[in-house]
């Protein structure tokens, strides 16, 4: 499962937040991502924010982010009806509640899974020795 199981605050939390990206999926998809961010940094473990980035790490970041602010001039630069077509069909599937409601569900479960999640040591502890 993961050695690294979340509290009863930070599953409501998250909830909430992946609650409102999938509303934010049916209303305005282009903001839905912020709440899915902002969920993560929610359940993620005390030690990892208070580690000091690497340089590795920090270039990685920064290459994604170029490679990303790239590809989004390159598509607002050079705009095709083939594309436009594309994205309005995509956009379309996307937004479905057909599709948002089974994806959100499947967060939520996830979600749970990992907020009654047992750590390793704890699978350990409660497993009996076996009988002669």
């Amino acid at each position: 499962m993961t050695k690294h199981p979340i509290t009863t605050r930070q599953f409501a939390i998250w909830s909430a937040l992946i609650s409102l990206a999938f509303a934010l999926l049916l209303v305005v998809p282009p903001l839905f991502i912020l709440p899915i961010y902002a969920a993560n940094f929610v359940i993620m473990p005390r030690p990892i924010p208070r580690q000091p980035v690497t340089l590795r790490h920090l270039l990685v970041a920064l290459a994604l982010l170029g490679l990303a602010a790239a590809l989004i001039a390159w598509l607002v630069t050079h705009p095709s009806p083939e594309r436009e077509a594309w994205e309005r069909s995509f956009s379309a599937v996307f937004r479905s509640p057909a599709f948002a409601a089974p994806l959100w569900l499947c967060f939520l479960y996830l979600g749970y899974r990992r907020w009654r999640g047992k750590t390793p040591e704890q699978r350990e502890l409660r497993q009996e020795p076996d009988p002669p």
